[in-house]
């Protein structure tokens, strides 16, 4: 597994609050749309730097079934976005 990659742009307390606000937002529609809560752990794995293979292999799918649930995950938090 590739693990965390990790970010060198410094940013302050308030801006990292508020990211994290916004992740758990983007996260709850995931388990709105699906109870398993498998929407969720794979937008969690992609966005830890997991591949789509990686993905697959955890979950014991295929790499195209990974990538049509990230098409729909994209295209959720698409829709929550008010810009």
């Amino acid at each position: 597994m590739t693990g965390v990659q990790t970010c060198a742009l410094p940013i302050s307390p308030e801006e990292a609050c508020q990211l994290a606000d916004e992740l758990q937002f983007l996260l709850s529609l995931l388990d709105q749309e699906d109870s398993t809560g498998r929407l969720r752990k794979i937008a969690v794995w992609k966005l830890e730097g997991f591949t789509d293979e990686e993905i697959a292999q955890c979950q014991k799918c295929t790499r195209k079934t990974i990538s049509a649930k990230l098409t729909l995950i994209r295209a959720l938090w698409r829709e929550a976005d008010p810009t």
